[in-house]
């Protein structure tokens, strides 16, 4: 009937709505979280380099990889949460 017709149309109409803004806060998140992911590099990478340094250069390489090996599983957290 009219009525059972107009309440689908309606439901519609929100659903379509609701996806619409989700969809728009969904790509703000995940702007927001690329961004405070690029801040928290910089930041170890500065606070790396700067412990780099005062190593003997034996020491250097294993900190090297093991950096690399913490900033891989931090960018997998970060694309998780994306």
């Amino acid at each position: 009937d009219y009525a059972t017709s107009k309440i689908t149309d309606v439901q519609e109409y929100i659903n379509n709505k609701l996806k619409r803004a989700a969809e728009y806060i969904s790509g703000i998140i995940t702007k927001i979280i690329g961004e405070v992911q690029k801040w928290v590099t910089k930041k170890i990478e500065s606070a790396m380099k700067k412990v780099y340094i005062m190593l003997f250069p034996s020491m250097q390489q294993k900190l090297g990889d093991a950096s690399k090996i913490a900033m891989d599983l931090l960018s997998c957290h970060f694309q998780e949460c994306k």
